[in-house]
């Protein structure tokens, strides 16, 4: 039986990493200029 240990994937930051992939342009000062996305 596998061992859980008990914390979950930082999804956040998951997302984060995607979206600045995506659309590199829209990270000014590593954050997220919403009205440019």
């Amino acid at each position: 039986m596998e061992k859980l240990d008990g914390t979950s994937m930082n999804l956040v930051q998951k997302n984060i990493k995607k979206l600045k992939e995506i659309f590199p342009e829209i990270f000014i000062e590593g954050r997220i200029d919403f009205e440019l996305l």
